[in-house]
């Protein structure tokens, strides 16, 4: 049967939409899960204040693809310390370990993706912006990532205010800027496997689904692929003698 490409934003809307026009608790404020960063625009009629509530959603650093939303009562104006938040230091792995390392680590001890936020990873450290209700949990079960021994330590946000996602640069050449060329040739897959990625949902452009594997890329694009990676395209750099376009790639595995 094939994937609804829809249907995970879709759900996460339905969510965030029943939260947000929900009855407030007494202490006057409730927060989601982190949001999906392909429903973020469907949530933007929601933001601000209305019918007796404020709505704002929040990302933990500029560079944030995951952000939380909260919903306050009308007039009050959240603090930084308001934010269930928790920034966790992981020491102890190498350059080696990657983005993908780390959240399949994390999810392998029981916890949904929608609890872990974005992931920084920094020479032998990494930093995960994690529900705070669950940091005592990774802390006491997070012991290592791809056989390394691990520690995990809490710090203050400001530590990650000006990190980014970590991107390797990479210059390759392709017949056309067709999404399933560039996946098969940045993550060396065959073409029946490109097949399969897209019957099962697992690519995303710019975080939305994507079921066309002959949608043609632009500079500027990211495309992820599910147990893979994501790519960006950077700059297209001309054409070769033979014709191929020799494109710069950012790759984060």
């Amino acid at each position: 049967m094939a994937y609804n490409q829809d249907k995970e934003i879709t759900l996460a809307l339905r969510q965030l939409e029943d939260l947000i026009l929900g009855d407030l608790p007494g202490e006057g404020q409730v927060f989601s899960d982190f949001v999906p960063p392909g429903a973020v625009q469907g949530l933007e009629k929601y933001l601000g204040e209305g019918k007796g509530r404020r709505v704002v959603f929040h990302r933990p650093n500029l560079y944030s693809e995951y952000g939380i939303l909260g919903v306050f009562k009308a007039g009050r104006e959240p603090s930084p310390e308001a934010w269930p938040l928790k920034v966790m230091r992981i020491s102890g792995i190498d350059e080696s370990v990657s983005h993908r390392d780390i959240l399949g680590s994390l999810m392998s001890l029981g916890v949904a993706r929608k609890k872990i936020g974005d992931i920084f990873c920094d020479g032998d450290r990494a930093y995960v912006v994690v529900t705070a209700s669950l940091y005592p949990y990774f802390k006491d079960q997070l012991r290592q990532i791809r056989h390394q021994a691990v520690t995990v330590e809490a710090v203050a946000l400001k530590v990650i205010e000006d990190f980014r996602p970590r991107f390797e640069e990479e210059v390759v050449l392709l017949s056309s800027l067709r999404i399933d060329l560039v996946l098969s040739k940045v993550f060396k897959t065959s073409r029946e496997e490109g097949k399969t990625f897209f019957q099962e949902g697992r690519v995303k452009l710019n975080h939305l689904p994507v079921d066309n594997p002959h949608k043609i890329l632009s500079e500027g694009d990211l495309v992820s692929l599910r147990g893979h990676g994501r790519v960006r395209i950077d700059e297209i750099q001309g054409t070769t003698k033979k014709g191929n376009l020799k494109v710069a790639v950012q790759l984060m595995k």
